[in-house]
């Protein structure tokens, strides 16, 4: 895949391979395993730098089922890129059905792991600002919360989560003089109570969709005698509507 703008007379060309192998055995009872690596390869021909960056990653899976009640899933990620082998990242999810009818279900379902996150090209090599030493960011996460469905001609679904999301050596763009330049916030933290809603409404030719997404968003923590009010920031929810 390639892209390639010209900008006041200067050509910028990006060019990006993927290539994946996944594997995936039979299930065995109440459980199965998936498996898989993906390669990446990047390429930035810029006005302002030239650079190319390859990465592996390898990915594992156990699910383990009980009936249609109780689901549960083991994930392993690791990455492998120039200047480091990153440990195993593991992330726990759960899916318990605690009541269902003919037409409504009400589940439980929790999420926790670890994340990382490399910096960009961009981050590392733009002109000026750019900066080759940063760190890739660290992130806990987790979540728990209960869905609501309700299924038929208008069908809706409802969901109530606590979101919890911190992130160390978080890379933000902010102003320095006449550029902005990436700077690292040695924590951020997240923390909220959401609320997506799903709507659905299938009658005759008319099909009509809706639903809004909260957003959880880094916000800076680095001592109580600095104010990060000065950092960008991003609607808290997303909304969609869809008719046809």
């Amino acid at each position: 895949m390639a892209d390639q703008l010209r900008f006041n007379g200067q050509a910028n060309q990006t060019s990006q391979g993927l290539l994946g192998l996944d594997w995936e055995l039979p299930s065995a009872g109440n459980w199965a395993l998936r498996a898989g690596v993906r390669g990446t390869w990047m390429n930035a021909n810029l006005s302002t730098y030239t650079a190319t960056e390859q990465r592996l990653e390898a990915y594992q899976s156990l699910g383990w089922q009980k009936g249609e009640r109780i689901s549960v899933s083991l994930n392993l990620r690791q990455l492998a890129y120039p200047k480091d082998l990153v440990p195993f990242l593991p992330g726990l999810g759960m899916d318990w059905r605690l009541f269902e009818s003919d037409r409504t279900s009400l589940h439980l379902k929790t999420a926790f792991g670890l994340g990382l996150k490399l910096p960009t090209l961009n981050d590392r090599y733009w002109e000026p600002g750019g900066n080759p030493n940063l760190r890739p960011e660290k992130s806990q996460n987790g979540e728990m919360g209960l869905q609501l469905k309700q299924t038929g001609t208008f069908s809706w679904s409802q969901r109530l989560t606590y979101y919890r999301m911190q992130v160390d050596d978080w890379i933000i763009w902010l102003p320095k003089g006449s550029y902005l330049e990436p700077r690292k916030y040695p924590r951020g933290a997240q923390s909220r109570l959401g609320i997506p809603r799903r709507e659905f409404l299938d009658y005759g030719p008319l099909d009509l969709a809706s639903q809004s997404l909260p957003t959880p968003i880094p916000v800076p923590v680095t001592s109580p005698k600095k104010d990060p009010s000065n950092c960008p920031t991003a609607p808290s929810t997303k909304a969609m509507r869809d008719c046809r």
